[in-house]
């Protein structure tokens, strides 16, 4: 193809996304419109798990790098600043083992998020919010307990990040 051919596909290309309603800079939430780059605070931990604020703080910051919509800067230099506190992480049984009615084999996980962006020129709130993310892990011979309920803490933390990260970017 010619030069010009692909500079009028790649036009178009765009136009059409466009028009889709995606676009290719700064986050969509009409809140963060003036937020175009960040800092992410530890995140405390209320819970019984004592990785699970630093699980969410990890996750988020690399959520949002993968969403491209903001920058990550140090603090002082941020338009905005997003911290947070894990308020609980649950677990409830959801299968009992064939062999002892009162043990689970299955264990669900839910880790609660509540979180608050600022903006660090004005000092006020922009968004504040709530946000879950489930797991399940198993209770069984085959492996270590403690290690199938950190990776399931684990993966509920990265979903409530990727909550939080929807909650910022999407209107």
């Amino acid at each position: 193809m010619c030069k010009p051919l692909q500079a009028l596909a790649l036009l178009l290309a765009g136009l059409s996304a466009a028009s889709c309603g995606y676009r290719l800079d700064g986050a969509l939430n009409p809140a963060m419109k003036d937020a175009h780059s960040y800092a992410v605070d530890m995140f405390q931990n209320s819970s019984f798990h004592p990785e699970a604020g630093l699980m969410v703080t990890t996750a988020l910051t690399d959520r949002l790098e993968r969403s491209g919509t903001m920058r990550l800067r140090p603090r002082g230099q941020a338009d905005c600043t997003i911290s947070g506190r894990v308020t609980g992480v649950t677990r409830n049984p959801l299968r009992a083992s064939t062999r002892d009615s009162l043990i689970s084999s299955e264990i669900g996980l839910t880790i609660n998020v509540e979180y608050t962006v600022l903006d660090n020129r004005t000092g006020k709130e922009i968004v504040k919010g709530h946000v879950s993310g489930q797991a399940s892990f198993f209770n069984n011979d085959l492996g270590s307990v403690q290690t199938a309920e950190q990776n399931a803490v684990s993966y509920a933390a990265r979903q409530a990040a990727d909550d939080i990260v929807t909650d910022l970017t999407l209107p």
